[in-house]
């Protein structure tokens, strides 16, 4: 039965009746009878041998597992039941040896199945490893976080619809003036670059608590699920690599390049969109847009990190950190106002008593702007070009002070920055 296969299995039934009524023949029928019939049995005896034996003929041929081992153990165990079939007719006189064939038979299909236990166990221990790395895999396409949050253990139990609610940290980092850097590459070194640099954001992100929902381009989306703390901790980890990046990029005569990063905390959706047959997880909220948004706006101020006060308000020690007021804005598609801050870096330059006061001085003026005190907040920018010289939004605040006070928009003026054109 090791060997069966379907094309003999009607022969194997007749020849299991056949022996069936033989057996019950010498259980019910006196001595003299079944003695009588026995010989007839023979020839059965000697067609089974023959198809067994031309089975395992061709299951050596199919190479398979422990063939010459049980062909050894069968030839044995029909060799002495045919000698002990001469011997009882009186043909040869050696003896009967079946007890001794059977023992060696047995021995043979013990160690035939022991051979497929092991290549079966071998087997599950190959496919264990494969869905091991199958799963690694597929945790570099759907991240675990992502999985746990919705109290899935298996990519196979997610199904579409799935979702849940977490107030998350956002953090959104992209490269500035990417397409005029990338048109002067080939698509090859377009994705050289893009790995390179993704790399090492990657990392930085695990770090720090965080995971990263997706890649947008050259653009990324991470989630801080424990703490905000986190999310500014990386943001300035990032810089700070960034720093060191450009400097092997310009050693080896490849461009600079700058982030802009955009941080907000708010209640997020996460789960699956899609359709059946082709399902993606995403995060669907409003804090969202406004990270997004903020990410936008680090270019427009001139600035590497922007966020809201929903985030400053989140942390656990944001005395840790250093912020510089940029005043209330209203974003592109969104109608409430955002009080948003600059994250300050923790490196030589922004951490000078000089460039602080400066800072504290900037915070000051953006007051006065907002509170109609317009020559004051002009003043102060005024004083202050000179000493934040590459300061884009002491600039901008400048040339706003000045419009002001020229066209005379004092006159319903709210101190809200209206960006939503």
């Amino acid at each position: 039965l090791i060997y069966e296969e379907k094309k003999f299995k009607k022969i194997l039934y007749i020849f299991y009746a056949i022996s069936s009524a033989f057996i019950l023949g010498t259980i019910f029928t006196e001595p003299v009878t079944f003695s009588i019939f026995s010989i007839y049995f023979i020839p059965v005896l000697l067609t089974a041998i023959i198809v067994s034996l031309f089975i395992l003929i061709r299951a050596l041929i199919h190479k398979k597992v422990g063939g010459y081992t049980f062909l050894t153990g069968f030839l044995i165990f029909a060799a002495c039941i045919i000698n002990d079939i001469l011997h009882d007719n009186m043909i040869i006189n050696t003896g009967f040896f079946v007890p001794y064939g059977m023992i060696a038979f047995i021995f043979s299909q013990s160690a035939v199945l022991a051979m497929k236990f092991s290549r079966s166990f071998l087997f599950v221990e190959k496919l264990s490893e494969n869905l091991a790395l199958t799963n690694k895999s597929i945790s570099r396409f759907v991240p675990e976080q992502f999985l746990g949050y919705l109290n899935k253990t298996n990519i196979s139990e997610i199904r579409l619809g799935d979702q849940t609610q977490r107030k998350m940290t956002v953090v959104f980092a992209d490269i500035r003036n990417f397409t005029t850097i990338s048109e002067k590459m080939t698509p090859e070194e377009n994705f050289e670059f893009i790995n390179k640099y993704l790399e090492w954001v990657g990392p930085i992100i695990r770090q720090h608590n965080g995971f990263i929902d997706k890649y947008i381009g050259d653009a990324v989306m991470a989630l801080f699920p424990e703490s905000s703390d986190d999310a500014l901790n990386a943001a300035q980890n990032l810089r700070l690599k960034l720093f060191q990046y450009n400097h092997e990029q310009k050693k080896l005569g490849f461009p600079e390049i700058e982030i802009g990063i955009g941080i907000n905390t708010g209640i997020l959706m996460l789960g699956t969109i899609g359709e059946v047959e082709r399902l993606e997880g995403t995060v669907i909220s409003d804090a969202v847009n406004i990270a997004s948004r903020l990410e936008s706006l680090t270019k427009f101020f001139g600035v590497s990190v922007l966020l809201t006060e929903n985030t400053i308000n989140d942390l656990k020690d944001p005395d840790k950190f250093k912020f510089r007021s940029m005043g209330k804005v209203k974003v592109k598609g969104k109608n409430n106002t955002l009080v948003i801050k600059e994250l300050i870096m923790e490196d030589s330059i922004h951490t000078q008593s000089l460039i602080i006061e400066a800072y504290n001085q900037f915070e000051k003026a953006v007051q006065f702007l907002e509170d109609e005190n317009i020559e004051e907040a002009k003043n102060i920018f005024s004083h202050l070009i000179n000493i934040l010289s590459d300061d884009k939004a002491t600039k901008m605040f400048y040339e706003k002070s000045i419009s002001m006070l020229n066209n005379n928009e004092k006159k319903g003026w709210d101190g809200i920055l209206d960006l939503r054109t």
